[in-house]
């Protein structure tokens, strides 16, 4: 359909330019046809997006596209390409697909200019709006996400990462590789992300932005501050993709007033006024050598049409097994076809088949004439939709009565849950443990006086200590015949530490206490002291009473987060908490005691946030309602709110706490339109005209037209003259 002028309010020029445009995927593809001119690029028509399966399929497909496009289209045979990343190395597309272009360009008789890379291009747009632009632009196919750095507006490096079922792991690993690219060269990575995506729909596309913004991004520390996350939905994508391909087609064919004019509001290195085309990968259109485009030679002349396009305007669909026999019968085999020859018709009587043919005509004529006052007509409008988003902070308050829709305040509630487990370990505590040396001992007084030593005191031998078991008193020494006769007690002691070194020999000498040898001293008697013994076992540390209790209590709180996660939905929401409001832990040892092993039984109760969508629902209304364009109106359908709270970690949850969260509220609008007034524009109209007049708004994606009863659609070429039957239905 004929839509405005994307990148340029000028008037139409007297000068211009056609070109086709081709986005391709490994799975997609869709046509559109470019005009260029001095102001700007204008996007005439497009073709709904295809899908296709291998190389046949793919050519097929991509015929039918064309034969979706305006007639303007069947002159028109230059196109330009836009591929993946993956499609791209050194600047070339890679030897695997080029197949793909080359069959393309052969079989449908396509002169191809080159090609632009589709994350390159978005990045480019990115620039022309903020020239210091510093972000991650992510590709999202359905095969592989493909990752470009673009810092202080200069575009790094891209990075694919291959799809698997889990998306958020493969997301992170993608950011991971960019941020090992950017830390190397001492910078931060940039906070900003921006989604795009040929392959999905802008409702999966949304589901992939909550998934980025579900991720733990403050555990990865990956960035600095949460990331913001924009979407690119298919029709921005298209018509981003559409400037770059217009830019570059103008420079590839010389119009420097054209690329001029495609280029305004981008950012580029050099001055505007010396745009080269080299600095999108095409060859120099004044250079003399033959023209070529990924790597394959491109004729000169202009070739043969391969398929002969059906004129007649009354012709709106084409049999797909038809479209396949024809491509190969004249693709592949290009066999002239013979003349028929009419000779054996020279005796038919040519008056009687004149009046049959005046016969047939006046009756035809009859029909017609009665069907225009009898015939109605049916058109289906689909309407032009467009997304409506904003990133709001909204306020979660578990004491308020009720949603505040000015102040952004959602009244909210709590929520616990409890779980419990049991977990193991082994432990890492090291001890020893063992038997301290005991016997007998005679402890001597040489002193005139009585002693009494205490139960405790200590006896030495070099560095062992050992201790008297009980009190004893020994007598004072005596004179004797030829010396003294010392005082003598026998008693038992100890070692003090455990060990097979405090085993003494009998007859070991050991002092007592601080007292001189001179005064009191102690043998080893009757036997060896005896029974001394160690050895090193494995006991509960504190360690392991920590790491036990905080490992469980993780994992407690991720099944409670799952199950709160599992219960939103159906317009009710809990938020991820760690708020434990009870707690009960028994272990089966204690601290420093002997155990292999130390088991856990835990049991936690866990309070959240929780807040309906009914709520949220006015809120995401009264904001989207002041962002809608002119002459739009929001869908019935409930607005989409993509939500991650600013606050998760509630260690603590008090019961004055208000709570943060971050959203993405969006929702589609509809034109308002009124079905008298687009009858009276169309009414008496050709089909053609009427589809170009109702084309022409930009409130209308598509429109088609029927005649009621079908029997009588041989007959009518126009929409019916009168308003009463003209049957109009709105498509959302």
């Amino acid at each position: 359909m004929d839509l405005p002028n994307l990148f340029s309010s000028s008037a139409k020029t007297t000068t211009e330019e056609l070109v086709l445009f081709l986005i391709i995927s490994d799975s997609k593809l869709q046509v559109s046809l470019l005009e260029l001119s001095s102001g700007g690029v204008q996007i005439v028509s497009k073709s709904k997006v295809f899908d296709y399966e291998g190389l046949e399929k793919c050519v097929l497909q991509t015929d039918l596209a064309l034969q979706q496009l305006d007639k303007k289209s069947d002159k028109v045979s230059e196109i330009i390409f836009a591929v993946n990343s993956s499609w791209v190395n050194n600047g070339e597309v890679v030897d695997e697909k080029k197949p793909i272009i080359k069959k393309l360009t052969d079989e449908l008789n396509l002169n191809p200019l080159g090609f632009i890379d589709v994350n390159e291009s978005i990045a480019q747009q990115k620039i022309a709006e903020n020239s210091l632009f510093s972000g991650i632009i992510v590709l999202i196919t359905k095969s592989e996400l493909l990752f470009t750095l673009v810092y202080q507006g200069k575009i790094k490096k891209t990075e694919i990462v291959g799809s698997s079922a889990d998306f958020q792991s493969d997301f992170t690993e993608g950011v991971g590789r960019i941020q090992k690219i950017i830390e190397k060269q001492g910078n931060y990575i940039p906070p900003k992300l921006v989604l795009a995506s040929f392959e999905l729909s802008d409702v999966e596309l949304h589901e992939k932005q909550q998934a980025v913004y579900n991720q733990d991004w403050e555990a990865n520390k990956v960035f600095l501050q949460t990331p913001t996350v924009e979407t690119v939905t298919q029709d921005r994508l298209l018509v981003d993709l559409s400037k770059e391909a217009g830019k570059n087609a103008a420079v590839h064919k010389g119009l420097t007033d054209f690329a001029l004019a495609a280029s305004v509001g981008s950012v580029k290195e050099s001055s505007v006024d010396t745009l080269d085309s080299s600095e999108f990968g095409f060859s120099d259109p004044l250079e003399e050598s033959p023209p070529t485009s990924f790597g394959i030679p491109i004729k000169s002349s202009q070739p043969e049409l391969a398929i002969e396009r059906e004129s007649d305007e009354n012709v709106t669909a084409v049999d797909e097994n038809f479209m396949r026999e024809g491509v190969k019968e004249i693709v592949l085999d290009k066999k002239e076809k013979p003349k028929r020859d009419w000779g054996h018709k020279k005796n038919v009587k040519w008056f009687a088949i004149l009046g049959v043919i005046l016969g047939l005509l006046v009756l035809y004529g009859i029909l017609a004439l009665g069907s225009s006052f009898v015939a109605k007509t049916a058109v289906d409008v689909t309407l032009n939709k467009k997304l409506v988003s904003k990133d709001i902070e909204l306020t979660l308050d578990t004491k308020a009565s009720q949603t505040d829709v000015e102040k952004l305040l959602i009244a909210a509630e709590t929520v616990t849950k409890k779980a419990s487990d049991t977990s193991t370990m082994q432990t890492t505590g090291i001890k020893i443990v063992g038997e301290n040396a005991k016997g007998k001992v005679a402890v001597y007084n040489k002193t005139t006086e009585v002693k009494t030593f205490d139960k405790g005191t200590q006896l030495k031998y070099n560095d062992l200590i050992f201790v008297l078991d009980e009190q004893i008193t020994v007598a004072s020494a005596s004179d004797k015949p030829g010396g003294k006769d010392y005082g003598k007690q026998e008693t038992t002691i100890t070692a003090s530490q455990i060990g097979a070194e405090g085993n003494l020999k009998k007859d070991t000498e050991l002092t007592i206490a601080s007292y001189d040898t001179s005064s009191y001293n102690a043998f080893v008697i009757d036997e060896d002291l005896a029974g001394g013994s160690s050895r090193e076992v494995r006991v509960v540390a504190q360690k392991d009473l920590d790491e036990l209790l905080k490992d469980l209590k993780e994992e407690l709180l991720k099944k409670i987060n799952d199950e709160f996660a599992a219960e939103s939905g159906n317009g009710t929401y809990i938020l991820p908490s760690k708020s434990i409001i009870n707690e009960k832990a028994k272990y089966n040892s204690e601290l420093e005691k002997e155990a292999e092993s130390l088991s856990l039984e835990l049991e936690i109760e866990v309070e959240a946030v929780t807040y309906s969508g009914g709520d949220l629902k006015p809120v995401a209304q009264e904001i989207l309602s002041k962002e809608l364009p002119e002459n739009y109106e929001l869908e019935d359908a409930d607005p989409q709110i993509l939500s991650s709270p600013s606050q998760t970690d509630l260690d603590k949850l008090e019961s004055e706490a208000v709570v943060s969260i971050e959203a993405n509220i969006s929702a589609y609008a509809i034109p308002k339109l009124s079905e008298d007034s687009l009858k009276s524009e169309i009414a008496g109209k050709s089909f053609s005209e009427a589809t170009e007049i109702l084309n022409a708004k930009e409130e209308i994606s598509s429109v088609s037209f029927k005649t009621v009863p079908g029997l009588l659609s041989a007959f009518v070429k126009k929409v019916a003259s009168s308003a009463d039957r003209i049957l109009i239905q709105f498509i959302k």
